[in-house]
């Protein structure tokens, strides 16, 4: 992972101006990987910054939108494909076909329209329900977790119908049936369990999804974020040390969730 990071940090010098400049990416490589192995030197915007102590307040805001959202989205996922599926295989098509149509709008447009429909309310009503933007200070949250986390619920909710609907065509479920087992039994009891594992395999994709969508969020609502942060002071150093704060607790997390819940079984 840091290798990477670290090769992909050098790349503005290889590709400098109309030619490559394979010295100067070698030689901005060995500057990463000094400055990595030494960290508090490390300076951005300007001669005599340092970046630490500085990062963290971004660093910290940015980890506490992916985390809030994170258990937000799922949480609320888990709630409407448990409705969902009590409305009966009547209604799960249409639905499904709706998340469909709704994944195909772009995520600016569901920041612009929440935006839109937060301004034409404390026009119509004078109530503001939420803050719009952001005026750089990390007061302004309920918007961007909106945004942020809508594009994951609508996700997350259509992976987990999907496997919902996988499982139950499995044969433990005809066996458990067959038992004389409740279907509401059998649902809570092993396909739940079963899906909740496959969505732990799925997370780090869930993640990823989510830090892309962050790089708008953050931009769009002036929030004081780290990827805010490394965009205003680019230079290799402060991308590869950012980049590598950022993906730590990911990876952290999938690998500790790997360790502490059991392999998915069956029945």
């Amino acid at each position: 992972m840091m290798i990477g990071v670290i090769m992909i940090s050098g790349l503005p010098e290889l590709f400098r101006g109309i030619g490559f400049h394979f010295a100067d990416y070698l030689e901005s490589i060995k500057s990463v990987i000094q400055a990595l192995l030494n960290p508090r030197t490390i300076e951005y915007g300007g001669v005599g910054r340092t970046i630490f102590p500085e990062i963290f307040i971004p660093y910290g805001n940015t980890l506490f939108i992916i985390a809030v959202s994170f258990i937000g989205s799922v949480v609320i996922a888990f709630l409407l494909t448990y409705i969902i599926l009590l409305l009966g295989r009547r209604f799960t098509a249409k639905i499904e076909w709706a998340l469909s149509l709704l994944q195909a709008l772009p995520d600016l447009f569901y920041i612009a329209f929440s935006q839109w429909m937060i301004v034409l309310i404390f026009k119509s009503t004078g109530l503001l329900i939420m803050e719009v933007a952001s005026d750089g200070t990390f007061s302004s949250l309920g918007l961007p977790l909106f945004c942020l986390s809508l594009p994951l619920v609508l996700l997350l909710t259509k992976y987990l119908l999907q496997q919902f609907m996988d499982e139950k065509r499995k044969m433990y479920v005809e066996y458990a049936s067959s038992k004389g087992f409740s279907e509401l039994y059998i649902f809570n009891k092993h396909i739940f369990r079963n899906v909740f594992f496959s969505l732990i395999n799925y997370s780090k994709t869930v993640i990823w999804f989510m830090i892309s969508n962050l790089i708008i969020i953050e931009y769009l609502f002036s929030i004081n974020g780290l990827v805010g942060f490394i965009y205003r002071y680019l230079t290799p150093e402060v991308f590869a040390i950012g980049t590598i704060m950022l993906m730590l607790p990911v990876m952290a997390f999938y690998e500790l969730a790997q360790l502490l819940i059991p392999q998915k079984r069956r029945g």
